[in-house]
């Protein structure tokens, strides 16, 4: 089974600075985390080798507005289908 997770820039960003927070206890500006990740974002969907593209056959899940929970459940009911 393939599985292709995205999910909103601003998100994913958001997610971030919380994870950030956790590790470090003091914000970092959510600007420049979208920033960086905009970026990032860039380089891998334009590498020449290990290009970062949905794999032909992989069931997209965008994970915006889902719960780590949530998304596993989906991938559970393809795999059970």
């Amino acid at each position: 089974h393939k599985f292709f997770l995205t999910a909103d820039l601003s998100i994913r960003a958001e997610r971030r600075r919380r994870e950030l927070l956790k590790l470090y206890g003091e914000p970092t500006p959510l600007g420049q985390i979208r920033h960086e990740m905009r970026f990032r974002d860039l380089l891998d969907q334009t590498r020449p080798v290990g290009r970062l593209v949905q794999p032909k056959g992989a069931m997209a899940i965008d994970t915006t507005h889902l719960t780590a929970r949530q998304v596993v459940e989906r991938m559970l009911r393809r795999i059970r289908r």
